[in-house]
């Protein structure tokens, strides 16, 4: 297909926080999304909207050509340590194609695995004093789906897996010994007394 994936993303994301900030004025919202929705539009829309946004950029080789210093760093620390190492750095970038309308902040993981180099990209508009770049993409842009759960919940988590547990074993330990004892079969004889007897005395034929 010809369309944009991210084609309608503006007016969704203005639709979801006019809601939130109706019920909540004074929050603070922050965007997080994939490469495949960081857009000109899109950013736009959040910087005239007061909403941060920490998107994923689109590896390509200007980029990599920027970050040739760190990754260098990051070969040499792999190297050292037999072990996949991270180096971060910042810099402020625009398109050459115009695709962008300013410079904007881009924070760049340089990681270096085993056998290969993994560099990744996000753009955002929270300022380093902020979020300095390392725990910017480590805490903010991969914590997605990371919820931490109270030792409260913990708890109530693990008292509701016992007790299921336990009653589940108790129906189980009853099916049998109602099955041993012929408890089953009686209970289908009463059954087809009552039904019987429901339906009342049959006419002769």
């Amino acid at each position: 297909s010809d369309k944009d994936a991210a084609a309608g993303c503006v007016e969704e994301v203005a639709r979801i926080v006019t809601q939130i900030r109706a019920a909540w004025p004074k929050v603070g919202i922050v965007l997080r999304a994939d490469s495949g929705f960081c857009r000109d539009e899109l950013m736009r829309w959040c910087e005239a909207s007061g909403v941060d946004y920490v998107l994923g950029v689109a590896r390509n080789a200007r980029l990599r050509r920027i970050v040739e210093k760190p990754m260098r760093k990051a070969k040499h620390l792999q190297r050292r340590t037999d072990r996949a190492a991270r180096v971060f750095t910042e810099f402020k970038h625009e398109t050459t194609t115009g695709s962008w309308s300013r410079r904007r902040r881009v924070v760049a993981k340089c990681e270096q695995l085993q056998d290969k180099e993994n560099p990744r990209y996000v753009v955002t508009s929270l300022s380093r004093k902020e979020w300095p770049a390392r725990a910017l993409y480590e805490d903010l842009y991969c914590a997605r789906g990371e919820v931490e759960i109270s030792g409260h919940g913990l708890i109530a988590l693990g008292l509701g897996v016992t007790l299921t547990f336990l009653v589940g074993a108790g129906l189980m330990a009853l099916l049998f010994f109602s099955a041993r004892r012929g408890y089953d079969e009686r209970a289908h004889e009463t059954q087809k007394r009552f039904e019987d007897r429901a339906q009342g005395p049959r006419d002769e034929p």
